[in-house]
């Protein structure tokens, strides 16, 4: 075996180790993606989407994107929320439907 030391990202996590224990984050991730599909001026939001929800009216930055673009932005986020945030995995996979 070879000690390869502390890790600093594992599956596109980063890892920062601290004196009480490790934070983690994907912000390099989130970025990437965010570039990936030229979402750099798409908005946030504060609520859940409703999963009966038309794409356009709720994100009509992304109407323009065919299905395969769209199901593989939204399984990029699927892959996000599920590694690091399960809480929102489930509002998350409601964009897929």
């Amino acid at each position: 075996m070879k000690d390869l030391s502390l890790c600093s990202t594992i599956l596109s996590i980063n890892v920062q180790h601290i004196s009480d224990g490790i934070k983690i984050n994907q912000v390099g991730a989130i970025q990437n993606l965010v570039s990936k599909y030229g979402l750099e001026e798409a908005n946030d939001i504060d609520i859940s989407i409703a999963a009966s929800a038309k794409l356009g009216e709720t994100a009509p930055q992304l109407a323009n994107y065919s299905a395969t673009e769209y199901c593989s932005i939204v399984g990029s986020l699927q892959y996000l929320a599920m590694v690091t945030w399960p809480d929102i995995s489930l509002d998350t996979s409601y964009s897929g439907i």
